[in-house]
């Protein structure tokens, strides 16, 4: 469940502090960030990595696929950059174990992301009519060699990093409203009710397999709290003054709530499915299935995303 928990990233607001060691906080702030550019951005070159994988095969021995075709996401320059920058600055400073997690991913990332950038090259040049695939199996090798070392390192940095996040959570919402950020610290107050329903199935283990063993009335509560915090984000975002205040983009609270929406849809058929206490039926692929655990954190997923472009893109 530690993959799912991974997969579930939770995003806290990270305050710039001023208070005596600045630089080493403003240091720490700076790599969180750096960090959290790297994540936002982890499932596209996953996704590129797929695609790949798809159409030139898994095996070690490279095997010429029908279809040439391979290309790269338009924002190619902003990977490359997140993914440097946050390389070097995470063996600034004290070396903390998120740090040295961190420095165990992006290394092979920055492989993966090498070989990728180089095998569209070579396909879209159409080298291999020129060295008679030559150089394909290198670059199959590349590919393969950094995306495992990719995905058994993404784990710990990404469950790491959730840990540092949410130790932020309480504190800046308590920050937040002394400083009149109404809205933030709502938003603060969403995200951290709707970890509470995400932690309440994590620590079971629960998936659609053992949904019945579920304490229906426990999630049910923590999920009743987490409608109340909605409301007030929802008053909150008709609150013109306010938002001006906090000098709050009002259409980017909107994809916010979108995304939040989807967690409550998620949650609100869990519970349907936990009352009526029926096994699910058993699907290929129970993310896409609503009403499951599964579903619940493929929504929840997709909320940190826009929290996080929110604040730190």
């Amino acid at each position: 469940m530690k993959k799912l928990a991974a997969y579930c990233l939770i995003a806290a607001l990270f305050l710039v502090m001023g208070c005596s060691g600045a630089d080493k906080e403003f240091n720490e702030t700076k790599k969180l960030k750096d960090y959290i550019a790297v994540a936002n951005l982890i499932d596209k070159v996953k996704s590129v990595a797929e695609a790949y994988l798809e159409n030139f095969g898994e095996q070690e021995e490279f095997v010429k696929p029908a279809d040439m075709g391979f290309s790269l996401p338009e924002a190619k320059e902003d990977i490359t950059v997140a993914i440097d920058r946050a390389l070097a600055d995470s063996a600034k400073g004290e070396q903390s174990a998120l740090d040295k997690a961190a420095i165990d991913m992006l290394t092979p990332l920055k492989r993966l992301w090498g070989a990728l950038l180089d095998a569209e090259k070579y396909y879209a040049a159409k080298e291999f009519d020129k060295d008679g695939f030559g150089n394909s199996q290198t670059l199959h090798s590349r590919v393969l060699g950094a995306y495992a070392g990719f995905r058994e390192k993404q784990p710990l940095f990404s469950e790491l990093l959730l840990q540092k996040e949410r130790a932020l959570i309480k504190r800046d919402i308590i920050k937040l409203r002394k400083d009149g950020h109404k809205v933030r610290a709502a938003m603060l107050e969403t995200l951290d009710t709707a970890h509470e329903m995400q932690a309440a199935l994590l620590a079971d283990a629960i998936t659609s397999a053992n949904l019945t063993q579920m304490n229906a009335e426990a999630f049910r509560g923590i999920y009743e709290k987490f409608l109340k915090n909605i409301y007030v984000l929802d008053d909150l975002a008709n609150d013109e003054k306010q938002l001006e205040k906090e000098k709050f983009a009002k259409d980017a609270l909107q994809g916010y709530q979108r995304a939040l929406y989807d967690v409550d849809e998620a949650a609100d058929m869990l519970v349907r499915n936990l009352d009526d206490k029926k096994p699910l039926p058993k699907e290929a692929d129970a993310a896409l299935l609503k009403g499951t655990p599964e579903y619940f954190y493929t929504a929840m997923k997709e909320l940190v995303n826009s929290y996080r472009q929110t604040y730190y893109i």
